[in-house]
């Protein structure tokens, strides 16, 4: 099941509510004048994700990945532009095509900007990601 909740004028948090785990799983979709950027891609595939995400956008969403491990990636194949640290592409169903994140890469949605923070551990290709216009 999935849910949304409005943060911010351009942040929605999705969550996602694992029916046989009774866990959350969140996603940030962050929405600049150009494009969406949505952090994290969920553990299910689960259609309702791109109607849910129209309800509050109708711009070209990218999917950038915090790391590569199942419960974020789940829905990357219902989009044409995924990024993911080098070192967790890997972890990616074959034939999935994505843009390797660089650390310090600024990410320009139109009037909002997002920076790219790697920070291996979790996995080798973790990041975290900055929004440097509203500063969360």
């Amino acid at each position: 099941m999935l849910t949304a909740k409005r943060i911010t004028d351009n942040l929605i948090v999705i969550s996602e509510i694992s029916s046989d785990k009774d866990i959350i799983f969140c996603m940030q979709l962050v929405i600049g004048k150009n494009k969406a950027a949505l952090i994290d891609a969920g553990l299910s595939k689960d259609y309702g994700l791109l109607s849910l995400i129209k309800e509050f956008t109708n711009l070209p969403v990218a999917v950038y990945l915090t790391h590569g491990h199942g419960d974020h990636i789940g829905n990357v194949e219902l989009f044409d532009e995924i990024h993911i640290g080098a070192d967790d592409k890997w972890m990616l169903n074959e034939g999935i095509r994505s843009i390797p994140l660089y650390d310090g890469e600024i990410i320009d949605l139109g009037e909002t900007y997002l920076e790219a923070y790697a920070f291996s551990g979790h996995t080798d290709g973790a990041f975290c990601f900055l929004n440097k216009t509203d500063g969360y």
